[in-house]
């Protein structure tokens, strides 16, 4: 038996299913008009009556596939803003801010130190807007200054901001990192590698009270771990300390020994690689004012 090939009319069967649609909605084709559409020209037009005699809607096909067109491309956007404003809140929540500086941004900060304390603010909007040069040269900050002056509001103005522009940040304290390294050195479950590598995920890391733990030697190699692996994989560090940059000496006698003396020079010096900055906050503590 020869293999007939079979013609498929789907004009006249868009007409059926379209009549068989009317139907059901109590209506019944009445007539085949020529009808223009401003924006799309001529076009033929299926008229439908129902019982009481009024007719269909004479619509472009056209138009009807643009307005359908439009309305999904609506409605996908308005996923899409849901899900990014549901993913930017979980990036919020796994940033780990302290409660009392989640809403602490670069645009509530106040300047009204002078010059210097402006320059730093200014440099930490750049910073936020060219992140992606950041990311290039694993840019990363040190804040200098006693308690008081802002450094951990600049440093979570400056993860909200990322973060609200889709990359992710993590805020953590020194003590927090070395109990959270040591803890896996009594787990079953998760290595000392596992651990370290929590803080390797996100694009920016915030360690804060850099300087007030006892020095130990163990404090110190993981703390090296952590900011070495972060300087090798190009991803930027931001150290907040109450500690001076460098040694206070007087006659060759140390005074207060600074951030370097602390990491010690190695560490100093892969912070500063790539373009990084170290800012001393020199200005009078703002909290009793507040």
């Amino acid at each position: 038996m020869k293999n007939e090939k079979i013609e498929i009319n789907f004009d006249s069967l868009l007409d059926q299913t379209m009549d068989s649609w009317r139907a059901r909605a109590g209506y019944s084709f009445l007539r085949a008009e020529n009808v223009n559409c401003e924006s799309h020209g001529g076009f033929i037009c299926r008229v439908y009556q129902n019982s009481s005699g009024g007719l269909s809607e004479k619509i472009c096909p056209h138009c009807a596939s643009e307005k359908s067109d439009a309305e999904r491309r609506a409605e996908e956007s308005a996923l899409f803003a849901a899900s990014q404003k549901a993913r930017i809140a979980n990036q919020f929540d796994q940033a780990c801010v302290p409660v009392r500086f989640k809403n602490r941004t670069l645009e509530n900060y106040a300047v009204t130190e002078g010059e210097n304390q402006a320059r730093i603010h200014a440099y930490c909007k750049h910073y936020v807007e060219n992140f992606d040069s950041v990311l290039e040269n694993g840019t990363s900050i040190i804040f200098s200054g006693g308690v008081g002056t802002g450094k951990t509001h600049l440093s979570v103005g400056i993860a909200n901001g990322l973060i609200a522009s889709g990359h992710t940040a993590l805020f953590a304290t020194v003590s927090g990192c070395v109990r959270r390294v040591r803890a896996s050195w009594r787990s079953e479950t998760e290595t000392e590698s596992d651990a370290l590598k929590i803080f390797l995920i996100p694009q920016l890391l915030i360690l804060d009270e850099v300087g007030i733990q006892s020095g130990s030697d163990n404090e110190h190699q993981i703390l090296f771990e952590i900011i070495n692996a972060r300087y090798s994989n190009c991803l930027p560090t931001i150290l907040l300390t109450n500690l001076p940059i460098l040694d206070h000496a007087e006659n060759g006698v140390v005074l207060r020994k600074g951030l370097k003396s602390f990491i010690g020079e190695r560490l100093l010096d892969r912070m500063r690689e790539g373009g990084g900055k170290a800012f001393t906050c020199d200005w009078q503590s703002g909290r009793v004012s507040r």
